[in-house]
């Protein structure tokens, strides 16, 4: 359950916080908690208190930039260095990742918006789940995505980009 998984997870934090001595593995579970409050403010908050150790240490900047990069709005970035990420991140993460499709989605309908301009669908697929191989597999998930937000494609597989038609209500629930 989340809220119990959350409740875990700032126990432990807060007894690291706590304790005087070092753990070598303190910078996972910051890493941990990083992801799985991705784009919060608490979680920035939380890592700018972190010892300098913590906060230099390759995984766990990583982390921070990327809730960087999100609260920026860079969500190419984002997806783009998900791949590169242990699976433990992943994991952490996975639960945010319908939400960074939708806004990206939603940012990519407003910019590319025209009534004569189609964009091809594997363009969009491979921008949205760029670390997914199966092509196949990204253009079903690209149709049903396209379905949900209320934008029409052709039997080329080309996205008619119109912002007017675009269903701005539309959540994803559930990712890949």
């Amino acid at each position: 359950n989340d809220r119990y998984l959350q409740e875990c997870l700032n126990s432990l934090l807060r007894e690291y916080d706590a304790s005087t001595e070092t753990s070598a593995k303190r910078f996972i579970f910051e890493s941990v908690y990083l992801m799985y409050n991705f784009g919060s403010e608490e979680c920035i908050k939380r890592f700018n208190r972190l010892p300098l150790k913590l906060k230099t240490n390759p995984l766990t900047n990583c982390c921070f930039k990327l809730n960087t990069l999100y609260l920026h709005k860079n969500f190419q970035r984002v997806l783009d260095q998900v791949e590169a990420l242990p699976i433990i991140l992943k994991i952490s993460l996975n639960k945010h990742l319908a939400n960074i499709h939708s806004l990206y989605f939603r940012t990519i309908c407003i910019a590319y918006s025209s009534k004569s301009y189609n964009f091809e669908m594997i363009e969009l697929a491979d921008r949205l789940i760029p670390f997914e191989s199966c092509q196949q597999f990204k253009l079903a998930w690209c149709k049903n995505l396209c379905d949900k937000f209320n934008l029409s494609f052709n039997s080329k597989n080309m996205i008619l980009m119109n912002k007017s038609s675009f269903n701005f209500s539309a959540k994803v629930i559930a990712t890949l």
